[in-house]
């Protein structure tokens, strides 16, 4: 109890969501559908060498990069996870999960496993969340 007579709250800390599946299994879906029925949540936008598609928006899709300027930040250690898939750079970078949970805020990330496991090394507070897709057939449709 404390001098006022109320019991003492626990400490909460904010934590990274990482949210990972197989290319093409849904993932980008399910992280719209969190982000809108958990409005506080902050979301770590990464960055990327492809071209941008028809509907997405610079800063809440993706951050888009040319190759040279995404290589200089990796080089700069700026990205906690980076890798080559399918011809394009993708990272994420330590800001965008650092500054919201410096503000108290849990951050929903959205990655290949691969980045998952690189994220979970440094973020062993992290929750995880691996997405199956309900068959191969679903996966090689999308």
């Amino acid at each position: 109890m404390t001098a006022g007579g109320a019991a003492p709250q626990p400490v909460r800390r904010a934590f990274p969501i990482v949210l990972s599946a197989p290319s093409g299994s849904g993932k980008t879906s399910v992280a719209r559908g969190v982000l809108e029925r958990f409005p506080r949540l902050a979301f770590a936008v990464s960055c990327t060498t492809r071209r941008r598609r028809p509907g997405e928006q610079e800063g809440r899709d993706y951050a888009y990069l040319d190759e040279t300027e995404f290589l200089q930040r990796a080089d700069a250690g700026l990205f906690v996870e980076w890798a080559r898939v399918h011809g394009n750079y993708y990272g994420t970078p330590r800001s965008a999960i650092d500054g919201p949970l410096s503000e108290g805020h849990h951050v929903l990330l959205d990655v290949d496993v691969q980045g998952a496991k690189s994220l979970l090394a440094e973020y062993a507070f992290a929750v995880s969340v691996f997405l199956v897709p309900p068959s191969l057939e679903v996966m090689g449709q999308r």
